[in-house]
């Protein structure tokens, strides 16, 4: 049950009470109603010993920001999206990007086993160390925690390829030019997934943030998301 709660839970979203839990794994028919456009799903990351399988960033533009027009808009996202996009591909990982269904997009970096997430947030964080953006552009790292304990289940982070409830539009994958893919069945099936070992060479070699420091980091951002 633990495991199940921590790696496999995942929410339904209906438009109107936001997203709730269902406590069990996903199953076949989920997939399909999500990708019908029936119900969005979403899942917690971090397994019971707080591996993952998967780790994401989430662009977009801050709220409350306003720009002189749609197309200033999307510049500004696209240089950011595409650095990212470039330097999480020079250090060997295979990151996908997906427009998010809305104003920003995710980019996706598939592990082909479990592995601890401390190792993944450090080495997604020292990546963007490279990366201008500008103000107004919020970056997101999921995992955003390192471990849960007790009855936390950390955050959750909505699936791919299915709709945005607020503007209807659907989430598709991109090339990296963020141009959408025409067919996002064969985009899925070419898929790559990014070695354990990449991901453990870079966690080593890269110290840039130490795992103390980082530990640290993160212990203040819990203090400060719970005021």
């Amino acid at each position: 049950m633990e495991d199940l709660k921590r790696g496999e839970l995942k929410k339904r979203y209906d438009g109107k009470n936001g997203y709730s839990p269902q406590r069990r794994k996903i199953q076949k028919k989920d997939i399909t109603t999500h990708l019908k456009g029936e119900k969005t799903l979403g899942i917690y990351q971090l397994k019971v010993d707080n591996s993952i399988k998967f780790g994401a960033f989430d662009i977009d533009i801050k709220k409350g920001i306003k720009f002189e027009s749609d197309e200033d808009t999307k510049e500004m996202l696209k240089e950011c999206v595409i650095s990212i996009y470039r330097e999480i591909s020079s250090i060997g990982f295979k990151p996908y990007i997906e427009f998010s269904g809305n104003k920003g997009y995710h980019i996706w970096i598939f592990f082909e086993s479990p592995v601890q997430s401390y190792e993944v947030k450090k080495v997604m964080e020292n990546c963007l160390y490279n990366i201008e953006s500008d103000e107004k552009i919020g970056i997101e790292i999921f995992p955003k925690q390192t471990e849960v304990n007790g009855e936390g289940m950390g955050n959750l982070i909505k699936i791919p390829l299915g709709i945005h409830k607020k503007t209807g539009k659907r989430c598709l994958f991109t090339d990296e030019e963020l141009n959408i893919a025409e067919d996002q069945k064969k985009f899925l099936e070419n898929i790559e997934y990014t070695t354990v070992n990449s991901e453990e060479k870079n966690y080593i070699e890269d110290d840039r943030v130490t795992e103390q420091g980082y530990r640290s980091s993160v212990s203040r951002e819990r203090k400060t998301n719970s005021k």
